[in-house]
């Protein structure tokens, strides 16, 4: 999945947030890392999804994407999440 292709363009987040965007096998994945030392909580935003599950890996736990949308907390500058998005539109990669 690191070697796969990055998806430009295709999310945009509105807090102190990096993110990457990746396709492989499939799937999308979201890779998000916190920026600051403080805890935030971002909004991932990815319309062409649409409805969708997130999972968030070797977390134990999902997050369900509504209209596209789905936010997510992060403690501190050390906190990051990997997420698969699945369930949803593919955005028409291939």
């Amino acid at each position: 999945m690191l070697n796969a292709p990055r998806v430009d363009g295709l999310t945009t987040v509105s807090g102190a947030v990096d993110t990457l965007t990746k396709w492989s096998n499939g799937s999308l994945y979201l890779f998000a890392g916190n920026q600051t030392a403080a805890s935030t909580t971002a909004r991932f935003s990815m319309p062409c999804v649409g409805n969708a599950t997130v999972t968030v890996l070797d977390e134990n736990r999902t997050i369900p994407m509504s209209g596209g949308v789905f936010t997510d907390s992060f403690a501190n500058d050390t906190s990051y999440h990997l997420y698969r998005i699945g369930g949803g539109s593919t955005c028409g990669l291939n």
